[in-house]
């Protein structure tokens, strides 16, 4: 399955999905489109951004903004879940595509929703861009099981939150 990205359009709040045969450059033109049913307004509010998606794998960021900071001097654990989710939600996109009604004829793949997420916090994040790396552990016509190691931008090896969760997939 092709390399999708994601980024905001500026017409209309939504995400714009680039969708070729390899991976998207600035060499490789792609047809575009747009997904209105990606918008979240809470998504907007903490700036949550969708950077990579392929079939196996996402990448997803939350910009670091002092408003995010809780007292203690860390960033809130609604944050980091929202950001888990976000990460899973756009990996199941990458993997039935966001329009397709899938390889059984299942629903529109926008209706999958989380049926599960665990969080396990496991350090204090710095006060850096929050970065989400989810991979898809198994998927069936009914369920897709992920996992999310989410860490401070530039520090990788140190997670600061590890989330399961999965998603119930329309019929």
């Amino acid at each position: 399955m092709p390399l999708v990205r994601y980024r905001p359009a500026p017409d209309d709040g939504g995400l714009t999905i680039i969708k070729g045969s390899q991976p998207c450059s600035a060499r490789n033109k792609s047809k575009r489109l747009s997904v209105r049913a990606c918008r979240r307004p809470q998504a907007e509010d903490l700036d949550l951004r969708i950077e990579e998606v392929s079939d196996q794998h996402s990448l997803a960021r939350i910009p670091f903004h002092s408003r995010l900071i809780r007292p203690g001097g860390t960033l809130s654990g609604p944050t980091l879940m929202a950001l888990g989710d976000a990460a899973m939600y756009a990996l199941v996109l990458g993997k039935l595509g966001p329009t397709d009604r899938g390889p059984t004829d299942r629903g529109p793949t926008e209706m999958a929703v989380t049926s599960n997420l665990n969080i396990n916090f496991l350090s204090k994040p710095q006060p850096v861009d929050l970065m989400a790396k989810a991979k898809l552990l198994r998927m069936t016509r009914r369920q897709a099981v992920c996992e999310v190691a989410l860490y401070s931008a530039g520090n990788e090896h140190e997670l600061v939150a590890h989330v399961t969760g999965t998603y119930a997939l329309p019929l």
